[in-house]
């Protein structure tokens, strides 16, 4: 990983698109354990400015499984 010093928070560490959603993913279980599929990952990121393909959300996802950040379940 790469350390972005004239950012703050997630942005230091990754790009927008991968920040808000692993914000996103992270309000989604506040309360209880939610399950979410690239797909829908992908439908989210949509919506952002700064928005990439779906190739990019899975294998940022794939990143944070391997990292240990998420878990994977079929």
């Amino acid at each position: 990983m790469k350390f972005d010093t004239s950012e703050k928070g997630l942005l230091t560490l990754f790009k927008p698109y991968q920040a808000a959603l692993l914000e996103h993913i992270w309000e989604l279980n506040e309360k209880d354990r939610v399950g979410l599929t690239s797909g829908q990952a992908y439908e989210y990121l949509l919506g952002h400015p700064d928005s990439k393909s779906r190739a990019s959300a899975i294998f940022f996802l794939d990143d944070m499984v391997e990292e240990g950040v998420l878990e994977y379940e079929e």
